[in-house]
């Protein structure tokens, strides 16, 4: 019933409940003129202000700082609610013709009721009392106006309400005895959930286990019959003396240990699951894959894991994370991920329990007093080595060449692997991190120039402290094979947030005089996911298969209270003179958000190897999104629910032992975020096409792909000059993409990227014209790094090498001709192994020095590159 088959329950209503758009020319008070209104003829003092439209007629909700709130309008006194007159006469502007009923609701009951925050729609207000219209149309729409504000707050027709008995009452449980106990409606729900789940697992097992003892019993008369039968559903499972060979490769012993979780040896892994979450080889997956694995980070000497995005193509900086090995998949992947962007996606790998005792302890100092200290310790912890445990530290002390700015990191990351039975694992990985740092927006542009202002600058106010963000993320996976060729995997991802902190952020340049604004920011954000899928390998019509088949289920919330003040000059920053410590501006825009999005999906995938040479993949996700936002500084709230189908199909021939090439197509699906009001954005929605080679050269050391892609996505939300979010319309982005790494020799290992991307808007409104390029995609970029490792004599072991990287000239604020100028970058390192325990590092970075600016979102938020710097570290081997 989530899906809501054929319709059944979806709205028939022909009422106009929604009210037409807010244009300027429709404000007829000026803010000034309303303010002084209600504190003069009501001594109200309004902190916000929010325009609205009832029946064709403009008026301001105002609310003060208690939550206090008033109507006004032109020309009338300002109240504290519409009157019943007023509220029914909008009902019947609604629907003119249509007979109305109305009655005052002063009490929640079965279709009207409010819920816990946490709760499936908690966000969603539900004021009282509020006057309920029964309208007398085809549908028997119902609709609920608060009198307090004029908002529609609810409605329903008659076939929402039988759904509201067919699905939402046993999904949610959303009783009213029971919303009254939340105590006993969680432990009844938690009780038949798990009931739920032990009566499906166990007659899953029981009924494969009793099926394949049938079919292999030779004196069973009714085995043709149901191997038949089973053929037609799965396919011939494999016998166990007969396991499925994907991969025709020779692997070298420094590889058999490599799994799709790691460890990788050297620059180059040969497989991977992100991209169909099977351990499958790269080179016969028919998509673009380029693994960055952790070398290359310990070469770099790198403590921000999103300089390996400089290696991976194309790929436009994010966060910082922590992990293993970084993988970019390229190209939609909503088939299986459900939130994928249309370009792809990033996988971090974290690092997982071996069964070999190890710890190294890194310590490694820099300019600007940058310290970090990790340690990275393994063991068993059992005598029969079932039970393996692995835990991360890292301390961060890190200063800036940008004056004012420095931040602190502590991350702590236990895991576990518990070989409950021969076919039975259990893994736990978790993270804890808490980050201090200064917000830090960069510099402005002066008249267009770069440079003007010194890149040391800092725009902020120092007193504001540091911002907190602190990040707690559980996985817990179950493991079980069924026998030789199927595997049943249950997994549990939780993950939790906060962002709190101040900053005072530039808006705008008015001669040397930079306008500030000042803003409070707490964030807190949770997001769970179940997982349940059954893997399998089996023959089927002379074709082998590796299917997947899973459900998925994830609930994420999202609450965001950042209030700021108006942007003021008084609150500005001389560039060429700064003096920092101004008094704090009043804070008057109470900003205040609520987001809820709820999905249940259905995963189904086939990787088919139709030949030794030829291999098919086809996949599609099935998947119903319920998206819910609330404004809780003005009680509006928007939701929408949509149902998903994303398909994908590839195919993949080798050409030679050394050359596959592979084409595909598929789709991407990704919910927006809430706007700056509140307000829910179109989903976004994308179709990627990708054609190209795999290469493996010099006796399978090296590997490269070379890609050829289109994408067209629509309901493309980026950022304005104001920092807001935008619909951008629709947005193509096509070209070339090169990926390679590996080892040339024993000595010299190689990784590098390059990519040509042709982005821009291809459907626009005035601020993001069509033609636009899309914000910070350059070009033309590329890096490669190579790194020349001694084999013989006293330096065995030690290396020396350089890394490259070139990005060219980008888009620095949407909509408009600022662009960010090209850059290069030239960084060095060596390492001295002093001993098998024992290797010395030093790193220079930017060795010519070059100025350049990394990204932008507007011409006053340039943030600079950083310029030559050196770091040391010491790496011990326990």
């Amino acid at each position: 019933m989530s899906m809501r088959p054929w319709g059944v329950t979806d709205s028939r209503s022909q009422i106009a409940l929604q009210q037409a758009p807010l244009r300027a020319a429709d404000l007829q008070l000026p803010i000034t003129t309303a303010l002084a209104r209600l504190r003069d003829e009501t001594g109200f003092d309004a902190v916000e202000l929010q325009w609205q439209r009832l029946a064709g007629v403009t008026y301001a909700v105002a609310r003060s700082a208690d939550g206090d709130s008033r109507i006004l309008e032109a020309h009338t006194p300002p109240a504290r609610t519409f009157s019943r007159e007023r509220l029914l006469a909008a009902a019947q502007a609604m629907a003119p013709g249509v007979s109305v009923e109305d009655d005052w609701q002063s009490a929640y009951d079965f279709h009207y009721f409010a819920r816990e925050p946490q709760s499936m729609y908690g966000s969603q207000a539900r004021p009282l009392p509020v006057l309920r219209l029964r309208f007398a149309d085809a549908a028997g729409t119902w609709a609920y106006l608060d009198p307090a504000s004029g908002t529609l707050v609810a409605s329903h027709d008659r076939a929402q309400r039988a759904g509201r008995w067919l699905f939402n009452l046993l999904h949610s449980w959303d009783w009213q005895p029971l919303l009254a106990r939340p105590l006993l409606r969680e432990g009844l729900i938690i009780g038949l959930s798990s009931g739920g789940l032990v009566i499906a697992l166990s007659g899953v097992v029981l009924g494969w286990r009793r099926l394949r003892r049938t079919l292999r019993s030779p004196l069973n008369p009714r085995a043709p019959l149901l191997a038949g039968l089973t053929l037609g559903l799965f396919g011939q499972p494999l016998a166990a003396a007969q396991p499925l060979v994907l991969d025709e490769t020779s692997i070298t012993d420094a590889y058999l240990e490599e799994r799709a979780d790691g460890p990788v040896q050297g620059y180059r892994a040969t497989r991977s699951a992100t991209a169909t979450r099977t351990d499958t080889d790269i080179r016969d997956t028919p998509q673009s894959i380029e693994v960055v694995p952790a070398q290359v980070l310990k070469d770099l000497n790198s403590t921000r894991i999103d300089r390996a995005l400089d290696f991976a193509g194309g790929v436009s900086r994010q966060n910082n994370f922590g992990g293993l090995t970084f993988l970019n998949y390229s190209g939609p992947a909503a088939s299986l991920y459900g939130r994928g962007d249309p370009g792809g996606l990033v996988n971090i790998v974290s690092k997982r329990p071996q069964a070999e005792t190890f710890s190294t302890v890194n310590l490694s100092a820099g300019s600007w007093d940058r310290y970090r200290g990790t340690l990275d310790a393994n063991a068993p912890l059992d005598s029969q080595g079932n039970l393996l445990g692995r835990v991360n530290l890292a301390v961060e002390d890190n200063g800036s060449f940008r004056d004012h700015v420095n931040s602190e990191r502590r991350i702590v990351s236990p895991s576990l692997s518990w070989q409950l039975s021969p076919d039975t694992r259990l893994l736990l990985d978790t993270e804890f991190s808490r980050t201090e740092s200064v917000f830090d927006r960069g510099i402005p542009v002066v008249n267009g120039q770069m440079g003007s202002v010194p890149r040391s600058a800092f725009m902020g106010e120092p007193n504001d402290g540091k911002i907190r963000n602190d990040n707690q993320t559980v996985d817990l996976a179950l493991e079980h094979f069924l026998d030789d060729n199927w595997k049943l995997r249950l997994a549990n991802h939780y993950t939790q947030g906060t962002l709190k902190g101040n900053s005072s952020e530039p808006q705008a340049l008015v001669g040397n005089t930079l306008t500030r604004f000042y803003r409070e920011r707490d964030f807190e954000w949770n997001d769970n996911i179940t997982q349940a899928e059954l893997h399998g390998q089996f023959e089927l019509l002379g074709w082998q298969h590796q299917s997947l088949i899973g459900l998925e289920y994830e609930n994420y919330r999202n609450s965001q209270k950042y209030p700021q003040s108006a942007t003021l000059a008084s609150y500005g920053l001389d560039i060429r003179n700064p003096v920092y410590g101004k008094p704090k501006p009043a804070l008057t825009r109470a900003n205040d958000f609520f987001e809820r999005t709820e999905s249940h999906a259905l995963n189904l995938q086939d990787q088919i190897a139709f030949s030794e040479r030829l291999r098919g993949l086809l996949g599609v996700r099935l998947e119903r999104i319920e998206q819910t936002s609330q404004n809780r500084s003005s009680g509006i709230s928007n939701s929408q629910a949509k149902d998903v189908a994303t398909p994908r199909v590839g195919l993949l021939y080798q050409l030679t032992p050394q050359v596959g090439v592979f084409a595909n197509a598929s789709t991407s699906f990704k919910p927006n975020t809430i706007g700056t009001q509140g307000q829910v954005y179109k989903p976004e929605k994308g179709i990627g096409y990708e054609t190209g080679l795999k290469l493996d050269l010099f006796d399978s050391r090296l590997g490269a792909t070379v890609a050829l892609f289109h994408i067209d996505k629509e309901n493309v939300i980026t950022t304005d000059a104001l920092g807001e979010s935008i619909a951008a319309g629709k947005a193509r982005s096509q070209g070339l993409d090169l990926q390679f790494s590996g080892q040339l020799s024993e000595a010299v290992r190689v990784i590098g990227a390059y990519a040509y991307i042709d982005a821009e808007v291809t459907k626009g409104d005035a601020s993001l014209p069509k033609g636009s390029d899309l914000l910070g995609i350059a070009r033309n970029s590329g890096s490669v790094m190579g790194v020349y490792e001694f084999q013989n004599g006293a330096l065995r072991g030690s290396d020396l090498g350089a890394a490259f990287n070139y990005v060219g000239e980008r888009s620095g604020q949407a909509g408009s001709a600022f662009t960010l100028p090209s850059y290069s970058t030239v960084d060095l390192l060596a390492h001295y192994k002093a001993s098998e325990q024992v290797t010395v590092g030093l790193n220079l970075n930017n060795l010519f020095d070059r100025k350049y600016y990394e990204r932008s979102y507007n011409s006053s938020w340039v943030l600079p590159g950083e310029p030559r710097n050196v770091s040391v570290s010491l790496t011990l081997s326990l």
